[in-house]
């Protein structure tokens, strides 16, 4: 009945979360992304059905309006309502919902207060009352991004809502100013919440920075008795020295929420006293730096009663040089310490220290005719063996289809999958295993540009003459995750320690050298390129290796002024290893020819034709199989002018096998780059037409006849309007 890739299956599952789990049905937990575990009646969180979408009717209606009444004093109002038809389908009246939000405000900006010749400094003022019914729905965020936070409730209304705030400033010198906030959040027969929040705050030029700011949050859930009470303080100060900036910061939380009648703390409990002290050097010449250190406490419930959890201590430098003598560069460490309670390691809690060095350095001598990048960044941290998995999505649009349950276990494995170019319904991604492992990573590039020309201005001799004609880019980057235990090996570079297939998590290699003739002439330029990466990836099942290097020769041309060509000859190596055997393994040496030439007549006229030849053969695990292919297009595209455009395309493909076939039938996708045995041709039609400023038509076709299999059609027609 479950036979996964059979025609002959009864069905096809797929598994949705849901809320619950009827009594009498066999509920699942998903053990990962794609395999899913029998819970047992009544329990888990997913089921064997597909939930279909449902056609549904939004609509809202805004009105809002502001009356300046007297000098800075203004009233405003603001009206929503909403209908919402869950399903059209249905004639329950339940299932739409029809509600409204309004909200009063008033406020006076900072005015100046005077008793007859004395001023009092300045006064402002806001008051505002916002009621949200339980059924109104918006198509938008319509909550402030920390609502959570400022009432210590969820973002959410199923039940009426109302919000009254008022708040005061008042500031007697233009340096000193004060500010009280009150405000309470009732939802009916659900929850309470009350907030009371302070600030003063003392700033002026010539003096220090001070400020403090105090919220108390008082909340009671009405459904389970359960009351908390959240304090939020931080208090921080700076004074300009001229030459030094040093600065404080004091922080403070603690929340405590329990049932009304009991003192047991629940788990959300926590309090936390964080003080940091920074010293900002200014920039003296071309050079500034910094330096800052935090110390932190934090207390969490456990077994209903508060306890020390943790203790760390952060250090953070930073220094950094602005065009020195042609150079820029900057220095960023981290350092991080975390110690646990040994009550809370047994929890699983683990001491950490973390380390982050970041490097940039960007020089350029001589008139920058010499531009070097150099990045280096080191960190330690807790990361995971990855895992390929595959997800499905709408029929093409994905790049790999399901061959079917080969192997008969039941289950969709890595090697039933491959890559297609047309009608993929399924596309791979890597999400991390469960077991979280110290790892050591590291990221390091060197960029290497010469331009002699921009030395030489005018060159005199010939050998001067020649030498502005050339010009060349290094690059070469590596990024490597390990578990090496001895961290000097991975942060200094010793690449023989790297890409090992007992601590690499992953890892890649990258070098590229380009030299280039004449490159900035769009009548004759050639780029010669070497590039080689090599990479691994140790995944749960198996590790996988992989080394692509490239030779190749651009030759770009304008013939005559209408005419243009750019022609690639190269030779390529593509190999894949995996510790397992698996259908993607590959040992592929290619050598192509790629010639494009445009024609544009007119400038509204675009003609293109593209000639490829290529030949791969692949002599993995003693294959000797070779593919020969030749390709031709033709594309004419025709522009309209401020309006849209017209192309059309034409292609044709002849793929031929050479030698011995692959004892599993099955090759590589990127021996023939996923093209069919055969002749295939393919043809396109689009278009995109502005028909007014505000709406654009596009319409698009495509078809395909593969190997003398029969036609296939594809049509899109969009059209989009801009309000």
């Amino acid at each position: 009945m479950y036979a996964p890739g059979d025609s002959l299956a009864l069905y096809l599952v797929d598994f949705t979360a849901v809320d619950s789990i009827p009594e009498d049905s066999l509920g699942y937990d998903r053990v990962s992304v794609g395999h899913f575990r029998v819970a047992g009646l009544g329990r888990g969180g997913y089921l064997p059905l597909v939930i279909l979408p449902q056609p549904k009717l939004h609509r809202i209606l805004a009105i809002n309006s502001e009356v300046e009444l007297g000098k800075n004093i203004f009233v405003g109002a603001e009206y929503a309502g909403s209908t919402l038809e869950q399903n059209r389908f249905s004639s329950d009246p339940r299932s739409r919902l029809n509600g409204g939000a309004l909200k009063l405000n008033t406020r006076m900006l900072p005015t100046q207060v005077s008793v007859g010749a004395f001023a009092l400094g300045k006064l402002g003022f806001s008051a505002a009352h916002r009621r949200v019914d339980g059924t109104f729905r918006s198509t938008d965020r319509f909550n402030e991004v920390e609502f959570d936070r400022k009432w210590n409730a969820a973002s959410i209304n199923t039940v009426a809502e109302e919000i009254n705030e008022v708040s005061t400033m008042y500031s007697p010198l233009s340096a000193l100013s004060a500010a009280v906030e009150y405000g309470t959040l009732k939802r009916e027969g659900e929850s309470e919440s009350r907030r009371l929040g302070s600030e003063i705050a003392f700033a002026d030029s010539n003096k220090p920075y001070v400020r403090y700011k105090r919220e108390f949050i008082s909340s009671t859930k009405l459904l389970n008795d359960m009351s908390s009470s959240w304090i939020r303080e931080r208090g921080d100060g700076t004074y300009d020295l001229g030459v030094v900036i040093p600065e404080v910061r004091v922080e403070r939380e603690s929340k405590q929420s329990r049932l009304s009648n009991r003192d047991s703390l629940f788990g959300e409990s926590y309090s936390f006293l964080e003080t940091a002290a920074k010293v900002t050097a200014r920039q003296t010449g071309a050079v500034s730096a910094s330096a800052e250190f935090q110390v932190r406490s934090a207390d969490s419930a456990l077994g209903g009663i508060a306890m020390p959890a943790f203790n760390s201590f952060t250090q953070l430098y930073g220094v950094q040089v602005t065009s020195w003598k042609s150079v820029s560069t900057s220095l960023q460490l981290n350092l991080r310490r975390v110690e646990f309670d040994p009550k809370f390691q047994r929890r699983g809690n683990q001491n950490t220290e973390v380390v982050l060095v970041r490097s940039q350095t960007r020089m350029t001598p001589l008139d920058r005719s010499i531009e070097t990048d150099l990045f280096y960044e080191f960190s330690n941290q807790r990361s995971a063996r990855m895992e390929r998995i595959f997800v499905r999505v709408q029929k093409g649009t994905g790049t790999y289809r399901y061959k079917g349950d080969v192997n008969g276990n039941g289950q969709p494995d890595d090697n039933e999958f491959e890559q297609t170019r047309f009608d993929g319904d399924y596309v791979a991604v890597y999400v991390p295993g469960e077991t979280l492992v110290p790892v050591l990573d590291v990221k390091a590039s060197l960029r290497l540009r010469l331009t002699p020309s921009r030395l030489i201005r005018f060159p005199a001799t010939a050998m001067e003459k020649l030498l502005t004609l050339f010009s060349s880019e290094t690059y070469a980057r590596v990024d490597e995750k390990s578990t090496e235990e001895d961290e000097k090996q991975i942060y200094l570079l010793n690449f023989s320690r790297f890409q090992n297939s007992r601590t690499t998590i992953t890892g890649a290699t990258v070098f590229t050298q380009d030299v280039y003739y004449n490159e900035s002439s769009p009548e004759f330029s050639l780029r010669l390129r070497y590039g080689e990466r090599r990479g691994m990836t140790q995944l749960i099942s198996a590790s996988e290796r992989t080394l692509q290097q490239e030779r190749s020769l651009r030759i770009r041309s304008q013939l005559v002024r209408e005419i243009g060509n750019t022609t690639d000859i190269g030779m390529r190596t593509d190999r894949s290893v995996a510790s397992t055997a698996s259908p993607r393994d590959r040992n592929l040496e290619i050598i192509s020819l790629q010639s494009n030439f445009s024609y544009r007549p007119e400038r509204e006229w675009e003609i293109e034709f593209q000639l490829g030849l290529s030949n791969t053969r692949d002599t993995f695990a003693e294959r000797n199989v070779v593919s020969n292919i030749n390709e031709q297009a033709i594309r004419i595209g025709y522009g309209f002018a401020g309006t849209g455009q017209v192309r059309a395309e034409v292609r044709r493909e002849d793929v031929v096998l050479q030698g011995n076939s692959y004892p599993t039938g099955v090759m590589p996708y990127e021996f023939t780059a996923g093209k069919s045995l055969g002749k295939s041709f393919f043809w396109q039609l689009s278009t995109d037409y502005r028909i007014t400023s505000f709406i654009q038509l596009t319409i698009n076709y495509f078809g395909r006849s593969e190997s003398g299999r029969a036609v296939v059609h594809t049509a899109t027609a969009e059209a989009r309007a801009f309000f």
